[in-house]
Order: C-alpha cells, then sequence, then structure tokens
C-alpha cells in the first residue's frame, strides 16, 4: 500500500482517481465514497486507461466492484482502451448479473463498439459461439439484451 511505500522513502504519486479506482477494486466502499465525496469533481478527469479499470471489472464478472463505480457515479457506458463497454465486455464474457446490473443503471444496449460497430447483443451472440464454456451464459446475456432492445 501507499503507507508501507512511505514508510520506505518513496513518494506517493498516486492521484485521487488512482485512490478511487483502488478502492473501489479492493472493496473499500468507505474510502470511495469519502473520496467522492472530498472531490465531487474526480468523474471528470477519468480518462480512457482509467475507464478500462470499470470495464475490466464488468468483464471479469467483479459485480462488487462493478456496483460499487457505479455507485460512486462511474458512467455505465464508458469505454475502455479495447474500445468496447463494460456492457459489451459483460456479454461477451457471459456475465450475466453483470449485464442485468449494467442495464438497471442506463448502460445502453444499443451503443456500438468502436472496433467493430457492434453492439452488446453481438457482442454476446460472438460469445455463444467462440467463448469456450460460456455458450450458456452467453446466450441468457443475449436473450436478456435482445428483450431489452424489443422492450418485450
Amino acid at each position: 500500500t501507499a503507507d508501507v511505500l512511505r514508510l520506505r522513502g518513496i513518494a506517493d504519486d498516486s492521484t485521487t482517481v488512482d485512490r478511487l479506482i483502488g478502492a473501489c477494486l479492493s472493496d473499500d466502499a468507505e474510502t470511495a465514497q469519502e473520496l467522492v465525496a472530498e472531490h465531487p469533481e474526480v468523474l471528470g478527469h477519468l480518462s480512457r486507461a482509467d475507464a478500462d479499470a470499470f470495464v475490466r471489472a464488468a468483464a471479469r464478472g467483479a459485480i462488487g466492484q462493478v456496483r460499487l463505480m457505479l455507485a460512486c457515479g462511474f458512467p455505465p457506458d464508458l469505454v475502455g482502451e479495447s474500445g468496447a463497454t463494460a456492457l459489451q465486455q459483460a456479454a461477451w464474457r457471459g456475465q450475466v448479473p453483470v449485464v442485468e446490473l449494467l442495464l438497471a443503471n442506463g448502460a445502453s444496449p444499443s451503443m456500438k463498439d468502436e472496433l467493430y460497430g457492434e453492439t452488446a447483443l453481438d457482442w454476446a451472440r460472438h460469445g455463444a459461439t467462440h467463448a469456450q464454456g460460456a455458450e450458456g451464459p452467453c446466450l441468457e446475456a443475449a436473450r436478456i439484451l435482445s428483450e431489452e432492445e424489443t422492450g418485450c
């Protein structure tokens, strides 16, 4: 941690964004919420690399981390370094609870990624075909996204 580094004479050059992401990734809701309360502008300083921490958490199915980031005000449609959103990455990997959470928090199922021009539904269908061992969850994610798109 930063305290250990300081004890060894190494300066802490982490930014508020770094500390917020670190708190979210370590499921430290108290610290994360304190940082946002003390620095309400922090989310306006997210880089593409910072957004990627959110997208990767969704891809891993780390629902607690995604939930905390959303509670701290991370926009649900952030685009990561790959050009994809958290919803697209979660759909591709069949992370159904994360797909549901992101949709419930306003993620756009119709947003297209920057690399292939595909929606989260397209990503889920692709995952069902190509993600070894994830066919069932990807198909479930596709069903949810299809219902979301059609309003059924």
